[in-house]
């Protein structure tokens, strides 16, 4: 938990007052139950990691491709691969996953790729690969947050167009998350009023009560830091969120009706659309009132849907935070490694050292990641002695010392859309399949974009 810096301090203090058996006592007890003190890899353990290890040459996308056997291995009977990272401003795990990405639509039949983001925005950026005119860097910034303009997530998306223009194969592009209901409420209201003008009226109306509630709430926690709600203000939401939800009720009930009009597609991509707005509606009016897994949750149901609605045969790509995806109690991976089974492969990416972007005190900037502490499981990756690697782990417990500390909880870097030095702690046996190891990292290109001080998502000035 306090890393070396913090031990150091535990164990002067321990010296100090060794006088007092009592404050010793308590000392231990408390890193007993915060695991303070973490016993650091020994020679067996990394004699081990050092034999398991799968290397890999590179992380730059169109490199040969052979020492990406072993992630081919791993994923051969995967219908969901997810692929961590843990910074989201990271060059290295943003290439390296175009990298796998292009490895698997070279040799799958069919890749869809869904991202942390809003669904219904990063959903545009399908019609751009297939062909679409509407200029790219436009799309990109109306989804919300800087992590997706950089060069590398723009390469990524150039690539996929290009392969998808040359005939050699598809890919389909959608997100999983449900923050915003802004262009998500616009597309129900559009798709209804090719179906059904009165509920499109209908449902135009809702929504805008709906927006302007939400409007208010952003208010109130933005300038008081007040996430509480007054009777009234309860009230509204629960009236908000009870007509969100009438609203796609009323489309599901009258699906069967409306595919005689449209595509099941199309049908099926308006209901979900309007999910994502009940989905938004809770979020951002209970915001702070809801139980904590309330997002993971919607987002692992809406990886679901996006993988009933996958082509037969397309292996799903989720990319996502560490914390996101990993399998633990409450997160989005937790749910669907309880539904998918193996068939859900979870890589988590680890680092040494390096820089990255962020959004602190110095505003959207880059940061550095000091050298890892001895307590941390990326100190172990470290003593490995190779810079880039895939480390298989274990399926099951097993009896020896070489492989049972890894189900063990570890203190871990875990950066998320702001800098810190504090750990995280993890059993990576128990959390991930597999974890990607970079030793040097180095910042995202952000081409100096401008965030909101208060909510770290983008300014988007001259467009509309």
């Amino acid at each position: 938990m306090f890393g070396d810096y913090g031990i150091t301090i535990i164990f002067a203090f321990v010296m100090q007052y060794l006088h007092r058996p009592i404050i010793c006592i308590l000392l231990v007890w408390i890193c007993g139950i915060t695991g303070c003190i973490t016993l650091v890899a020994t020679d067996s353990q990394i004699t081990w990691l050092k034999s398991q290890v799968k290397p890999f040459n590179t992380v730059v996308p169109g490199s040969e491709s052979t020492d990406l056997a072993p992630f081919k291995e791993m994923t051969a009977n995967a219908e969901i691969i997810a692929l961590g990272e843990a910074t989201y401003g990271t060059k290295e795990f943003a290439q390296m996953k175009h990298r796998l990405i292009e490895y698997l639509a070279q040799n799958a039949t069919r890749v869809v790729v869904a991202i942390e983001a809003n669904m219904t925005e990063a959903h545009r950026l399908n019609a751009f690969i297939q062909g679409g005119n509407e200029e790219l860097n436009s799309i990109l910034r109306r989804m919300y947050f800087w992590s997706w303009i950089t060069d590398e997530f723009e390469a990524m998306i150039n690539w996929m167009r290009a392969y998808h223009l040359s005939g050699k194969g598809t890919i389909d592009f959608i997100g999983f998350d449900m923050q915003y209901m802004s262009l998500t409420a616009d597309s129900v209201i559009s798709f209804l009023k090719r179906v059904d003008q009165p509920l499109a009226d209908s449902a135009e109306k809702t929504y805008a009560m709906i927006s302007k509630d939400i409007s208010f709430v952003k208010t109130k926690r933005l300038t008081n830091n007040d996430y509480t709600l007054s009777k009234t203000e309860e009230e509204a939401a629960r009236n908000s969120i009870a007509t969100a939800k009438d609203i796609l009720g009323s489309i599901e009930s009258s699906a069967t009706r409306y595919k005689t009009i449209l595509s099941t597609w199309e049908v099926d991509w308006g209901i979900q659309q309007a999910r994502i707005v009940l989905q938004a509606t809770k979020l951002q009016l209970t915001q702070g009132l809801l139980e904590s897994n309330f997002q993971d949750s919607c987002m692992a149901e809406n990886v679901k849907w996006i993988k009933s609605h996958a082509p037969e045969g397309a292996k799903v790509v989720v990319w996502a935070h560490n914390a996101r995806i990993g399998n633990e109690p409450g997160r989005m991976g937790y749910y669907l490694k309880e539904h998918y089974k193996s068939k859900y492969k979870i890589f988590g990416f680890k680092f040494h050292e390096g820089k990255y972007v962020a959004y602190g005190k110095k505003g959207l900037n880059t940061y550095k990641a000091p050298p890892s502490y001895s307590s941390t499981i990326e100190r172990a990756l470290h003593a490995v002695g190779v810079p880039l690697f895939l480390l298989p782990l274990p399926t099951s417990s097993p009896a020896d010392s070489s492989t049972e500390w890894l189900y063990k909880r570890q203190n871990t870097k875990s950066i998320g859309a702001g800098p810190t030095s504090d750990l995280a702690r993890e059993s990576v046996a128990e959390k991930y399949d597999a974890l990607i190891y970079f030793d040097q990292t180095s910042p995202s290109s952000t081409h100096g974009l401008q965030v909101h001080w208060q909510t770290a998502t983008l300014y988007i000035p001259a467009l509309k």
